[in-house]
């Protein structure tokens, strides 16, 4: 028998874990934020911003999988796995749920991502990468 796939969780249902995992940016100057126009197709997504910063989490896969992903207003974006020392990342999210998955890149963010948290971006600049075109603001 095949194992079955858990249950996607609702939006509402999505949020609220995202806003509690991350509940510590705060501390950081970070704030929930209204998801820009050009970026609101998924309504599993969240936006925390400061400054020049946004960290934003997206549910994919029709709720199988999450990221967390930081950027900066200058266009460019990193993954938070790569703040994490290349020994000490974990494997695939397999067994996973999409919540579970929330949890462990808000506590990977938690502890190897201070810099990027507390402003300063020397690291986060040296890995990060441009945006690609379809998640740029469109330009008017």
């Amino acid at each position: 028998m095949a194992p079955t796939k858990p249950q996607a969780p609702s939006p509402d249902g999505f949020l609220g874990t995202c806003r509690r995992a991350l509940n510590y940016l705060g501390e950081y100057g970070f704030q929930e934020s209204p998801i820009p126009s050009y970026r609101a197709g998924n309504e599993y997504q969240i936006w925390f911003v400061a400054g020049e910063r946004a960290i934003i989490v997206t549910g994919e896969g029709w709720g199988a999988s999450a990221s967390i992903a930081l950027e900066h207003r200058s266009g460019v974006q990193l993954s938070e796995i790569y703040l994490v020392p290349q020994g000490e990342r974990p494997g695939p999210g397999q067994g996973r749920t999409q919540l579970e998955q929330v949890r462990d890149a808000a506590e990977r963010l938690r502890v190897f991502g201070v810099d990027f948290l507390r402003g300063d971006l020397k690291r986060f600049f040296e890995l990060a990468k441009p945006l690609p075109p379809y998640l740029r603001e469109p330009k008017t």
